[in-house]
């Protein structure tokens, strides 16, 4: 058994009707060992993806395509941004070789 960690993504939705905005979680993850320098150096490699220029026109896309779709949490899709749930995946099942361990 192994520890487990699950890593959300949280963004801001303006909800259908109302025009308010909610945080709502768009995408999700779970990694069974993930602590120490690894989890760092995945979070930081998530990072710098999300940040690439390509990458992050479609983050800004499928977060925008939210925008006023939905009411509640039970209207919201399983996956909302496919894209960020697969870079997430991307980054944090990359085996890292940390020097001294």
């Amino acid at each position: 058994m192994g520890e487990r960690q699950h890593i959300f993504i949280i963004a801001r939705v303006r909800t259908a009707g109302s025009g308010s905005t909610k945080y709502r979680c768009v995408a999700a993850y779970h990694v069974m060992q993930c602590q120490g320098a690894t989890a760092l150096c995945c979070l930081v490699r998530f990072l710098a993806t999300m940040k690439h220029g390509s990458n992050k026109e479609v983050i800004e896309s499928e977060t925008s395509a939210l925008h006023d779709k939905y009411c509640s949490h039970e209207d919201l899709p399983a996956v909302c941004c496919p894209l960020i749930t697969f870079l997430m995946a991307m980054c944090w099942s990359t085996k890292f070789i940390i020097p001294g361990n």
